[in-house]
């Protein structure tokens, strides 16, 4: 069997897009996947017959740069109005008004988030070059507007928001945004920093999906790197290893015995599993157990799917928020609440929610007249969680706030964090490969020394969201792309 270039184990939209650039330029590309579809918690899934949810992350909108460079076409549905659900719902359809300081942050996590992050200490020409480019754009802002994005970074949402004065409603939504995968509540410092993240990949207020579920993202990126001409298997039994000889990745190894060779090898797992399931712990040092032991993964949303005989009916709630997001989120202090209660092991008695009703917006996903409903739940603790109780607990909330609701449900689906992790292979079933913070990004993610997507391992990268800059955009993999390019 011939030698490739490059082999990806994974085929989450970072690998799928990284491999679709290396293939457009040459390079041999295979992708190995365990499961029978591309995407990882990109995906689309039959959870009852008939009926289809996206079952791992709740939206993802690829980078712009790489849709435009892929010519990839997508019938993107972007979810345009937010609803806080409640006695007395609010609804948003534009983003409040926020200081420009906010776009100006928010334009510079983008600038950032399109190349490598620079390393620290400044280990190459680029490394300068771009920290360079970094410096100049923050300077032409003038001294002020630089000094006030950089507090941005390191501020709690909630104080930024009362410095704003915006309304509870309005804070809620903002504040559920700001934490959205995070183990954190609203009051923590740093929070701030991972609403601009989220304001920078995309997913916002308004995020987006596609026609046809995430799913159809996932196979469009698939599409088009097998036209380049990458090779993807799916469906492998027993999970792989990585070959290691000499202190060099050389290929990987299938359960079945079967050597796969490449000049490189790319993880698309986040970084404990790459080291623990992908890696012999033979051939590591005690310093990178220990920089692993660091990361901080601490998964807490749960997934609940529900297929329903009809449309649900939201009180006070008018016809055109059904094809956006339902929150229930009233206000941060409720949010910190539940916060409160997850970080001593305690699923909270009221959880952060976020609806969807896809099918208002794409019908195929269910048999004709039927709705599925989808739900984000946060924060429920990784291995603390029981199915049968969350599920009660939050059908109740919400038929409170939509009384028939209870009647219209023929089926249900509850996916707790340690459900994501088997399905998903996520570690302790964080979604994003790890936490979004701060203390957890740029030259520092996943950890220290792997800003250009290295590893201690020579020859073994790392392209998923665990790596700069996280997320589903295709920016991971697209950067270490570039940089394999760069380098050969």
């Amino acid at each position: 069997m011939s030698k490739h270039h490059v082999i990806f184990v994974g085929t989450s939209p970072n690998a799928l897009a990284a491999a679709a650039r290396l293939a457009l330029a040459g390079r041999s590309v295979l992708l190995l996947g365990t499961r029978h579809s591309v995407g990882g918690p990109v995906a689309t899934e039959v959870f009852a017959p008939g009926f289809r949810a996206d079952t791992g992350v709740m939206s993802a909108a690829l980078d712009p740069e790489i849709a435009s460079a892929l010519s990839l076409s997508l019938d993107v549905i972007r979810r345009d109005i937010v609803t806080s659900l409640g006695p007395n719902p609010v609804t948003l359809r534009t983003e409040p008004a926020l200081p420009t300081a906010v776009l100006h942050a928010v334009g510079l996590l983008r600038a950032l988030y399109a190349s490598p992050p620079p390393s620290v200490p400044v280990a190459t020409g680029s490394d300068a070059a771009s920290l360079g480019r970094l410096t100049a754009q923050l300077t032409g802002l003038g001294a002020r507007e630089m000094h006030e994005v950089l507090r941005l970074l390191f501020l709690p949402v909630r104080d930024f928001f009362s410095e704003l004065g915006l309304p509870a409603a309005e804070q809620g939504l903002l504040g559920g945004v700001a934490v959205r995968g995070l183990s954190q509540g609203p009051f923590a410092p740093g929070t701030l920093f991972h609403f601009l993240h989220q304001l920078a990949i995309g997913e916002g207020l308004f995020p987006s999906t596609v026609r046809g579920g995430l799913g159809a993202l996932s196979e469009a990126l698939a599409d088009k790197a097998r036209a380049a001409g990458a090779e993807i298997r799916t469906g492998l039994p027993g999970g792989f290893k990585v070959e290691i000889a000499d202190g060099k990745a050389s290929g990987v190894r299938l359960a079945d015995g079967r050597l796969l060779e490449a000049d490189a090898v790319v993880s698309d797992h986040d970084a404990r599993s790459t080291f623990t399931r992908l890696v012999s712990p033979i051939h590591l040092d005690p310093e990178l157990n220990r920089t692993l032991r660091q990361v901080r993964y601490q998964g807490t949303v749960a997934r609940i799917h529900l297929a329903l005989r009809a449309r649900p009916t939201f009180n006070g709630v008018d016809e055109e928020a059904y094809r956006g997001t339902l929150v229930l989120s009233p206000d941060l202090p409720y949010l910190e609440r539940a916060w409160d209660q997850a970080k001593r092991g305690v699923v909270p008695a009221h959880p952060y929610v976020e609806v969807t009703l896809p099918t208002v917006t794409d019908p195929d996903l269910a048999p004709e007249g039927n709705h599925v409903l989808s739900a984000w739940v946060q924060y429920v603790p990784h291995g603390r969680g029981d199915r049968e109780a969350l599920w009660k607990s939050v059908l109740g909330h919400l038929a409170e706030l939509a009384p028939a609701l209870p009647g219209q449900v023929l089926h249900h689906e509850v996916l707790l964090p340690e459900d994501l992790e088997s399905r998903f292979g996520l570690t302790e079933g964080h979604l994003f490969g790890g936490q979004v913070a701060l203390e957890q990004s740029f030259f520092l993610r996943p950890f220290p020394g792997s800003a250009h997507y290295d590893t201690p391992i020579e020859n073994l990268y790392l392209c998923g969201s665990s790596a700069h800059p996280a997320g589903y955009t295709g920016r991971s993999g697209w950067n270490l792309a570039g940089a394999l390019l760069a380098r050969k």
